[in-house]
């Protein structure tokens, strides 16, 4: 029975270091999540099963000029995907392979996330280099064959336990292992669940848990009828804006002086812990959120898999009441993000894209125009009443560009000049952010000499947050202590708010929406969102994570309330991935 298990050297120390690549990347995974999956059997066995997968080309040739592709590609992928968990808490989504437009212009922030001991893995091929000696063994084939049979069987066993490829990793899906799935199904496990669960017919099962969802989630109270009517809105989505730069000084200096200004007008509605709930999608999943009140896709971005949707949104909610003009004004490429498409999808009228800007003040990793120049461009075709001309009604969403990882701003662009020994994030972070805030100074300076400025509010908003794997050692350095916030909070302005107020609660990203609705006086729209609008008494003072855990204070909340919230995101996944809103009957109201 000894011989029947029995692998040539050759073939034992392949497999080997094969096993080991897996085990070495998920211990780079788990450095920023939890080691929790080195206790399950399934990180071990998957990986061993794998392992003997990638060596079958091997052992049908038994030629490395078949094999040493193959282990260099995995390689390249397992290191890409540490790279992007680094950013979005996820591994890769499949459909995101075929999008290098966008890696291309990302290339900056991606090197920013690489670490000195990711090349480790391809370190692990030089032994399969160096090695050429082949065994002369007859039996070597059946020791691998017999070998292959045990672990594959184990790995079947496993998952027929836990119902089935698809349901084991959705079983793992909670607060507590979420972040183990990739260690224990392998990277090439989860590329596989993505392309087995990719489907577009809605199950009538599906169909009632979205029915059964809405039809308990609470409707907007209309608000008072003495608050005054806004006309037209303003939305400025700032990239990578956290909360913690506002109302603060350093060396004596405002970080945020023009955004501190409006937080000290009466009029301003101001909430500090915004939680940051984009996931693969970054910007656009913020897009979705505030526009359209849904939560991202469990796996990729719904920009690219679900453009063709219908979706109900803030700009076509003002647009059926006050007729309203709508634009986007954004940095960006039309094809970043598929954001022309985006913008059709949502029913904006018109869109300006960096084509369409003279490139000035350069920044970011891509060069793209500095916010600066963004607003006072925006700001001369206002005037000219080539953008909002007077006396119609508006919605504009601007959209930054200055503030992306990894925060790099030309020197001549540089408003404050700090002398302390930062770390060099913290320090071009801060830069960055107070670079922005000028800009965002240019914008307000004009909007607050309108004519019809009563009519209009302004809301400023952080896209998502910007620290992502720094933030840890950045809280616990000796400038950073104190001073970074250890949570992904971003901040909500509403300028010339008809309800000012200081909301001082965890709220979500996916409250904004509704929240919106409500101030606008738009409580009748049709679709009122997932979210919960922090002007309603039963707003729930806690948000949930992309990875389910819980920020905020929950001593007087039901596990029932947070299993509610965490449910949210698989309700929006469904009724995305299902386009769930080209038959809906709006019943839920």
């Amino acid at each position: 029975m000894v011989e029947k298990f029995k692998l040539s050297h050759e073939v034992g120390v392949r497999l080997l270091l094969l096993f080991i690549t897996f085990l070495l990347f998920d211990l780079f995974w788990c450095f920023q999540t939890t080691f929790r999956a080195f206790s399950y059997p399934e990180t071990y066995v998957n990986a061993l099963t794998v392992s003997l997968i990638l060596l079958l080309p091997y052992i049908f040739t038994r030629r490395d000029s078949f094999f040493l592709p193959i282990v260099f590609i995995l390689d390249l992928l397992l290191i890409a995907n540490l790279m992007y968990n680094r950013t979005y808490n996820s591994a890769i989504p499949l459909n995101s392979y075929l999008i290098a437009d966008n890696l291309t212009d990302f290339l900056p922030s991606v090197a920013a996330s690489i670490r000195w001991f990711d090349p480790l893995l391809i370190s692990l091929m030089i032994p399969f280099l160096l090695m050429r000696k082949k065994t002369k063994e007859k039996s070597w084939k059946k020791g691998y064959w017999y070998s292959f049979a045990l672990s594959a069987t184990i790995s079947l066993c496993l998952i027929f336990i836990l119902g089935g490829f698809v349901h084991a990793i959705k079983s793992k899906k909670t607060i507590n292992d979420y972040m183990c799935i990739v260690p224990e199904y392998t990277i090439l496990g989860s590329m596989l669940y993505d392309l087995l669960t990719s489907g577009t017919q809605i199950s009538n099962e599906d169909a009632n848990e979205i029915e059964e969802y809405l039809s308990r989630h609470v409707a907007l109270t209309p608000i008072e009828d003495t608050l005054s009517v806004r006309n037209n809105l303003v939305l400025v989505l700032c990239e990578s804006l956290e909360s913690w730069v506002l109302e603060k000084k350093v060396e004596g200096k405002e970080i945020t002086p023009n955004l501190n200004r409006v937080l000290r007008q009466p009029t301003t509605l101001y909430a500090p812990h915004v939680l940051s709930q984009v996931k693969g999608g970054r910007s656009i999943d913020c897009q979705l959120m505030v526009n359209a009140g849904l939560l991202p896709v469990e796996n990729g971005a719904w920009s690219l898999l679900y453009p063709q949707n219908r979706y109900y949104t803030l700009n076509q909610a003002l647009n059926e009441r006050l007729k309203t003009y709508s634009w986007l004004l954004t940095a960006d490429r039309p094809t970043i993000w598929n954001q022309q498409a985006v913008a059709l999808a949502f029913g904006i009228n018109n869109t300006m894209y960096r084509q369409d800007w003279k490139l000035e003040e350069a920044s970011g990793p891509r060069n793209n125009i500095g916010d600066a120049a963004l607003m006072r461009q925006a700001v001369h075709l206002m005037r000219k009443g080539e953008i909002w001309s007077p006396g119609t009604n508006a919605f504009i969403q601007f959209v930054t560009y200055s503030g992306h990882h990894p925060f790099k701003l030309s020197e001549g662009l540089q408003r404050i000049h700090l002398r302390n020994n930062y770390p060099e994030m913290l320090h071009n972070y801060l830069v960055t952010a107070n670079y922005t805030d000028y800009a965002l100074g240019i914008l307000l300076d004009y909007l607050q000499s309108r004519p019809d400025y009563k009519e209009t509010m302004i809301v400023i908003m952080g896209d998502h947050e910007g620290l992502a794997g720094d933030r840890e050692w950045l809280c616990s350095s000796q400038t950073g202590k104190g001073l970074v916030s250890g949570k992904p909070f971003v901040p909500l302005i509403i300028i010339n708010s008809p309800k000012p107020m200081r909301y001082n609660d965890v709220m979500g990203q996916i409250d904004i929406y509704p929240t919106l609705l409500h101030l606008l006086k738009l409580d009748n729209y049709v679709w009122k969102g997932l979210g919960m609008s922090i002007l309603s008494a039963d707003k729930l003072p806690f948000a949930v994570t992309p990875d389910y855990h819980v920020e905020g204070d929950t001593t007087e909340v039901s596990s029932l309330d947070i299993e509610n919230l965490q449910k949210a995101y698989t309700i929006s996944d469904k009724m995305i991935r299902y386009n769930y809103f080209d038959k809906w009957d709006g019943n839920h109201k």
